[in-house]
């Protein structure tokens, strides 16, 4: 048996143009999850090195 599927809320915003800190790879689905938690603590490590305060919530793009 599977365990429970996680849901999610999705909503769609129009945002102002603002600069990001991004990480970029190809990965398959199921690397996705570790990729995330990885990329999310290396920009905030690499930004407050720098002494960049962030200024919004982690976002993250998926194509397909």
């Amino acid at each position: 048996m599977l365990g429970a599927m996680r849901t999610y809320q999705i909503e769609q915003r129009r945002l102002v143009n603002a600069t990001t800190a991004v990480v970029r790879s190809s990965l398959l689905v199921s690397e996705i999850p570790g990729f995330m938690s990885h990329a999310f603590r290396g920009v905030t490590h690499i930004l407050a090195s720098q002494g960049i305060s962030l200024a919004g919530p982690p976002f993250a793009k998926y194509l397909h």
